[in-house]
């Protein structure tokens, strides 16, 4: 007989294994950061917001078309060695 879990844990047990997939180097954030604002080129990435140069990967939850000039709100972690890793963004 199979074991029922909780929606919620069936939800954090996802969670986990998509930052897994997030974090191909499997290096340990080190912080989080949230950005709201005018999306513009980046200096060493596609995108930054306000200066603050963040990466978008295949794994990112974008809500919305993102694109230069578009007003967003973006969450992140910050991984040693990459920086901003943007895990969800809101166009509006």
């Amino acid at each position: 007989m199979a074991k029922e879990t909780s929606p919620e844990i069936e939800l954090q047990k996802r969670f986990i294994r998509l930052k897994k997939q997030f974090n191909p180097h499997n290096r340990p954030p080190s912080g989080q950061f949230s950005l709201q604002g005018i999306v513009q080129p980046g200096d060493r990435t596609s995108y930054s917001i306000n200066g603050h140069d963040f990466v978008v990967t295949s794994n990112t939850w974008i809500i919305g078309k993102l694109h230069i000039g578009a007003i967003a709100q973006v969450k992140g972690v910050v991984i040693t060695g990459i920086g901003k890793c943007a895990t969800k963004i809101i166009v509006r």
